[in-house]
């Protein structure tokens, strides 16, 4: 005989299981759509966050990128100027500006190096500079072109004068060069002199390349570049450049510098001995400014120098000078 209560059972039991499988495939599907829902809703927020807070925070803090539009842009106009009052022989030639996001910069100057023949490499990674949030910090400079030799002049550092002798041994030294050799020297004259009167030692194989400007009174003497600069806002080239010119040049780098410290400050201002304080850099280039600008002509005691073995040796051997640092020796030079 068949027994229908155990069948009834039997059958009953199948359902259930069915039941349950199909009750699990529903959760699991709500499951899923559940968590594609919050991942995608998460994703959402973050698409936000980062559209919304990385221009928020370029409006918060210091924008290199929105400062380097147009041919002759204000942060290559504020970083020519800085590197030509701070550095001999440098020049910023154009900028390149990454974003980052966040308020974070990668910024890629061209640098020119004065010393020997121009090469000028557009689109160069060195020197490679971060600014994070308002901030410079420099990540690579092979090239040592943000280097600072602050025992270059006499005083600097520590760096004291000549005796004769050691006058006669380095000029010995420079004579032992190949004739051919191209010597870039830092000179630390004896006497004041004016600009414009020593830009006359200049000629095919001698030429003063940087001078840095005598301000008595001030912590801080920036320098301007006197040879084939690359840039210049005046037509005139520096080397035939009148006293006037030279002065109003050199003012406005200063002016400009004073304008635009958010682009800068973070590369440091070395005023002699030491470094100037962010919360000084503005009094202390006003200071500057307002000398300059009582000043008749523009006048110096460091300066910088570049010329064949010959020329360099017999300059050094005739101006009465406390001393002289070499540079850099070109073997190569065209």
């Amino acid at each position: 005989m068949i027994d229908i209560d155990k069948e009834l059972d039997d059958l009953a039991l199948d359902q259930n299981e069915d039941l349950d499988k199909a009750i699990e495939k529903i959760i699991d599907r709500r499951m899923r759509r559940v968590a594609i829902k919050v991942v995608a809703v998460t994703l959402l927020i973050i698409a936000l966050i980062f559209l919304g807070l990385s221009p928020l925070m370029s409006l918060v803090f210091t924008n290199p990128a929105s400062a380097n539009k147009g041919s002759h842009s204000l942060l290559t106009k504020t970083w020519q100027a800085y590197f030509e009052s701070n550095y001999p022989y440098m020049e910023c030639y154009s900028i390149e500006v990454k974003k980052d996001g966040f308020g974070c910069y990668t910024i890629y100057p061209t640098m020119i190096d004065h010393r020997g023949d121009i090469e000028l490499v557009l689109g160069s990674k060195d020197p490679e500079i971060k600014m994070t949030r308002g901030k410079l910090s420099i990540v690579k400079d092979t090239g040592n072109y943000t280097a600072t030799l602050s025992g270059r002049f006499y005083g600097y550092n520590g760096t004291r004068a000549w005796t004769g002798s050691e006058k006669a041994a380095e000029i010995k030294s420079i004579r032992q060069l190949p004739a051919s050799a191209w010597v870039y020297v830092s000179v630390s004259g004896k006497k004041t002199s004016d600009i414009a009167e020593l830009k006359k030692i200049d000629k095919d194989k001698l030429h003063i390349q940087w001078a840095q400007v005598y301000l008595p009174k001030c912590d801080y003497m920036p320098g301007i570049n006197l040879y084939e600069n690359a840039i210049n806002d005046n037509e005139t080239p520096r080397e035939d450049m009148t006293a006037k010119q030279l002065k109003a040049q050199y003012i406005s780098n200063i002016k400009v510098m004073r304008e635009n410290t958010r682009l800068w400050k973070g590369l440091g201002l070395l005023g002699g001995y030491h470094y100037v304080d962010n919360d000084q850099i503005k009094p202390t280039l006003d200071k500057a400014i307002k000398a300059a600008e009582k000043s008749d002509t523009l006048k110096t005691r460091n300066y910088c120098i570049g010329g064949t073995r010959d020329e360099i040796a017999d300059y050094l051997e005739k101006t009465d000078i406390y001393c002289a640092h070499i540079d850099k020796v070109d073997l190569a030079h065209l």
